[in-house]
């Protein structure tokens, strides 16, 4: 039984893409072959999914007007329409006699009454026949079969109407173009495939600006975070929310920092950004699942994080990809903890007639790690020594380095002078080493929650009773991987300095300038005349006090 679909119910069914067909022109249809061309969303791949198209009805009687469809005609088969009334009677059942029914108006067959109907006023009638069709037993032979891959398929189909079945995804009621032809305002024979799962791909800057999987950061540094995320189809049947919530660790959200494009445009303004801790962001109660459950819930801005809803990204960036960036304070990180946030999405799939609720998240770890200084005398390296002031230079900027030790937060200082000095012994950070700190520590600094990178560090304070000379004071540098290793090397005195392989260096002090030739060094010739002067004048001082206590003994001795 054939069934005339007027323009504006066909225009609206196929802007669902529950018709989307096409044939010849003219009072009856020709057999075209114009097939079904299947994408996935950008970001994603057909891999894994496998699309079987059964057809419903063929087209009869399309009309054009300057080679774009006008109306036309879906006609089922016998076996076709029985398999159609099956999945209406069931569907009808599970609506328990509501507004919802579907019937099939005089003059139609099941197949007609399935593609009479409009986007819009009866899209949850089409989200649930197009359930039920997936999984009523009756169908027919397919017509066909076909693998995904990469990120486009076309099935080799006569036109037509069609339910596909995604084997990774929700059926997809949609049709062929007629006879090579769109309709006005709608492309026919193309479908992106509506995933169930949603595709986030969260990345985190490196120091040296590359996006990681992993990486260091230095406690108290701000990096930046980027998030692709692909964006549902949103057609009858697919997503009508999509919310983003990014819960910190050791981290926290600077505020106004996100930025969003989707392909090289600035789409920010798609976004609505809730940044205040302990705000509610209102889910949709109507969303909810067969059994009458809630399906998405209100959420909680979390401490330092903030919740993006994406709804007008869905209509405006429908299967598209989305990056987004924006920054975070490193607040606390470690090897053993670090610091990092979870980018989850959840969203709101149609599941047929109801609705279901995705999820999915992302995390990046962000590691900060410390070193250990342990302090002696060079000329008893058993000896454990406290009181030496070190202070700490970041060599890829260049600037000293200031530690809050109530936060364990660095910072830059303006200079050497301002830069935080670490006093070995000094367990409680008042810098004094007193009978308060511990004994266990002494001789010991830490340089804690250190990113990757190279790192100057110079003495700067002699212990009591060693040399304060400039030139008897060392230095190192330390080199941190971005897998933690930590090397040393010596700088200044380079003999003082001992890489002891696990993490830690030994520096060693001298108490006498006259050990300064067993320290080794590539010395600068500046370096290397004040102390040769030093020295002289030591020795000069040595003879002079001499030549003069001889001169003492000769003279006579007088007593009173």
């Amino acid at each position: 039984m054939e069934h005339a679909i007027n323009r504006r119910l066909l225009a609206g069914l196929c802007a669902t893409a529950a018709l989307a067909g096409g044939l010849a022109v003219g009072p009856t249809a020709m057999a075209a072959n114009t097939g079904l061309v299947l994408k996935a969303a950008t970001g994603n791949t057909l891999a894994g999914h496998t699309f079987t198209a059964y057809r419903l009805g063929k087209y009869t009687d399309v009309q054009e007007t300057s080679g774009v469809v006008r109306s036309l005609n879906v006609v089922g088969d016998s076996q076709s329409n029985r398999w159609v009334q099956a999945a209406i009677d069931a569907y009808n059942a599970a609506m328990d006699g509501t507004a919802d029914d579907i019937t099939v108006p005089a003059g139609y067959d099941a197949a007609g009454a399935v593609a009479k109907l409009e986007d819009g006023k009866d899209a949850k009638k089409l989200r649930g026949i197009t359930r039920y069709l997936a999984d009523t037993g009756s169908k027919p032979s397919a017509a066909a079969t076909a693998n995904g891959s990469g990120t486009q398929i076309t099935l080799n189909v006569p036109d037509g109407l069609y339910l596909v079945v995604d084997s990774a995804g929700n059926p997809m009621l949609i049709g062929t173009k007629a006879n090579g032809m769109d309709m006005k305002s709608t492309k026919l024979g193309e479908y992106y495939v509506k995933a169930t799962a949603i595709t986030t791909d969260k990345k985190t800057m490196s120091p040296d600006g590359d996006y990681l999987d992993e990486t260091t950061a230095t406690v108290g540094t701000v990096i930046t975070n980027q998030v692709k995320v692909t964006i549902p189809n949103n057609r009858n049947g697919g997503a009508v929310t999509l919310k983003m919530t990014d819960t910190p660790t050791g981290m926290t959200y600077v505020k106004g920092s996100l930025r969003a494009t989707v392909d090289g445009a600035d789409a920010t303004s798609s976004l609505t950004v809730y940044d205040t801790a302990g705000a509610t962001v209102r889910g949709d109660a109507t969303y909810v699942d067969k059994t009458g459950k809630r399906v998405d819930p209100d959420l909680t801005v979390p401490q330092g994080g903030f919740i993006i809803d994406a709804k007008n990204a869905l209509s405006k960036y429908a299967n598209k990809q989305m990056t987004i960036t924006y920054r975070m304070t490193v607040t606390a990180a470690s090897a053993s903890n670090p610091a990092g946030n979870e980018f989850a999405s959840s969203g709101v799939f149609a599941d047929g007639p109801w609705w279901a609720s995705v999820d999915a998240d992302d995390t990046v770890p962000v590691k900060a790690y410390s070193f250990d200084l342990h302090k002696t005398n060079q000329s008893d390296t058993s000896q454990s020594v406290s009181g030496a002031g070190f202070k700490i230079r970041d060599e890829r900027s260049g600037k000293w380095l200031t530690l809050d030790w109530g936060t364990g937060m660095w910072s830059r200082a303006a200079g050497q002078e301002q830069a935080t000095e670490f006093l070995t012994g000094d367990t409680n950070h008042d810098n004094q080493v007193t009978a308060a700190d511990s004994a266990d520590r002494q001789g010991d600094v830490t340089f804690p929650g250190l990113g990757e990178g190279t790192y100057l560090v110079k003495e700067t304070r002699a212990p009591e009773g060693f040399k304060s000379d400039a030139i008897a004071l060392p230095s190192f540098t330390v080199t941190i991987s971005p897998e933690g290793a930590i090397t040393f090397r010596g700088r200044d005195l380079p003999a003082l300095t001992t890489d002891d392989g696990d993490g830690t260096v030994t520096v060693a002090d001298i108490q006498s300038l006259l050990q300064l030739p067993a320290t080794g060094g590539a010395w600068t010739i500046a370096s290397f005349l004040a102390a040769a002067a030093l020295v002289a004048g030591l020795a000069g001082g040595i003879a002079v006090r001499a030549r003069r206590e001889r001169r003492d003994a000769d003279k006579p001795i007088i007593v009173a």
